[in-house]
């Protein structure tokens, strides 16, 4: 044979062998969507989009400039200021600068407006913060669209998100009355219920957080009556459905449509997008497309079904030992997601237990012997374990999971050592501040400082010593 029958040969085998590869990588694509929804799991855009909630495009289209980035000066402002209710430490061991209380004022001065039409939207009807409130409802064309064209769908921003909630919060911290703020914080909560795609999750997770910080320091202040905080301890952590939707998101409305994806690999990997670096990236991503979409969602469905309890879905390996390139792009981030999402739902009863200590203490100037009969102490599932509660001192407690106890499933080895398990069974921490963990959460209520305008709550003197 001549050489460039050689040549034309070569290229040939190559050419059978990558259309071989993409042939037999999508029929296993397809062989995991179907086990997917079999087992219950949307798996395209059109039947992800119909789980979602109904919204009033009006609304949400005069929702989006709160929630988008960049936003009004004030959201910036409140997110940098240094002084803000609700302190992650619960105590205030040295007095707030003029400086630093007067740039916390303007912003929340100029958040007024904002805030106000706000709540104006919210008096109207529903809405939702997330990327169901804007995304293409069509099912015709949702059934088209492929990964270029799905990465514009909005989603909210983390920063403005964080800065409404922030102002709300504070507000709420620092006026006599707190209820009316607190009203509103708990109506735009309900606008995070029906996250879409992960970074919905985690902005809903850290709007939560922020809510749940300044019951907790109204709380331990004697500044909630049981009017409220029951309501609120009864919430139920719904951080691991939050973070599974999110992942559900991620495998419907961005990986699905990587499927139609035929060129511009470049771009979605994060390479130059000029010509020879597409023809590359085509040649690298385009044979292995189908294998690399079924790793990287059967390792996303398999994290669903840690967070949910389901049957773990099937996995899929590379062919000839090729490493995926989309999975190893973006499957750490997600991953990371799941122990935020494990670590929150725990915070979340943590925080509501400490609560009904603190009111239990305000009210009776004595911690409770137990956990109050309100307390969501009980073990849940082997992602939300038991909590244990400690008297430290007859003003300091400490509740949190045993440290001992099994590491939730999801939560990597290498993490579970000291110093980031809890402190339960540890001595008292020697620092004067509050001592709040991952999986702990450790209060002094009589180092707590009342500033004004909050008024401190007369309660008996507490004994010298812990009764039996």
């Amino acid at each position: 044979m001549r050489w460039w029958m050689w040549v034309i040969a070569v290229v040939l085998l190559l050419f059978t062998a990558m259309v071989s590869i993409h042939l037999a990588g999508f029929a296993r694509y397809r062989a995991l969507q179907n086990e997917l929804r079999s087992s219950g799991y949307p798996v395209t855009p059109v039947e992800f989009v119909a789980l979602g909630p109904a919204v009033d495009a009006d609304r949400q289209a005069r929702l989006w400039p709160l929630v988008s980035w960049p936003g009004p000066k004030w959201q910036d402002a409140i997110s940098q200021t240094k002084v803000r209710p609700p302190f992650n430490e619960l105590s205030e061991q040295q007095p707030p600068l003029a400086v630093d209380l007067a740039k916390r004022d303007q912003a929340l001065k100029d958040a007024v407006y904002d805030l106000d039409a706000l709540s104006t939207i919210l008096a109207e009807g529903p809405c939702v913060v997330s990327v169901y409130g804007w995304i293409e409802r069509d099912p015709t064309r949702l059934a088209t669209i492929d990964i270029s064209q799905s990465e514009q769908s909005k989603t909210p921003n983390l920063l403005a998100v964080r800065s409404i909630v922030t102002a709300l919060a504070t507000r709420a911290c620092l006026d006599t009355n707190p209820m009316p703020e607190l009203r509103r914080l708990e109506s735009f909560q309900r606008t995070l219920d029906h996250p879409g795609v992960l970074i919905d999750a985690m902005i809903s997770i850290s709007a939560t957080k922020i809510r749940d910080d300044a019951i907790l320091w109204l709380a331990t202040r004697g500044r909630v009556g049981t009017e409220t905080l029951l309501p609120w301890v009864a919430e139920p952590p719904l951080q691991l459905q939050w973070c599974a939707d999110g992942y559900a998101g991620e495998r419907c409305i961005w990986q699905e449509p990587f499927s139609r994806l035929n060129w511009g690999f470049s771009g979605v990997i994060g390479s130059d997008s000029a010509f020879l670096a597409d023809m590359l990236a085509f040649l690298v991503e385009w044979p292995i497309q189908g294998y690399d979409l079924t790793v990287c969602s059967s390792r996303v469905a398999q994290v669903e079904a840690g967070l949910l309890g389901k049957p773990v879905p099937s996995g899929c390996n590379m062919p000839l030992g090729i490493p995926p390139l989309l999975t190893n792009i973006i499957l750490p981030n997600l991953q990371e997601c799941a122990v935020t999402a494990i670590e929150a739902a725990t915070q979340h009863r943590l925080k509501r237990c400490a609560a009904l200590i603190s009111a239990a203490y305000r009210r009776d100037g004595i911690l409770p012997a137990t956990l109050p009969p309100e307390a969501q102490g009980l073990r849940v599932n082997d992602n939300i374990p038991a909590l244990i509660y400690e008297r430290l001192s007859p003003s300091r407690f400490r509740i949190g999971t045993d440290p001992s106890g099994l590491r939730p499933p999801l939560i990597p080895v290498v993490r579970w050592k000291p110093g980031y398990v809890s402190t339960i069974g540890s001595p008292p921490s020697s620092s004067k501040s509050n001592v709040v963990g991952r999986w702990s959460l450790e209060i002094d209520l009589d180092a707590i400082l009342i500033p004004p305008p909050e008024k401190p709550v007369a309660i008996p003197k507490p004994p010298t010593t812990l009764p039996p």
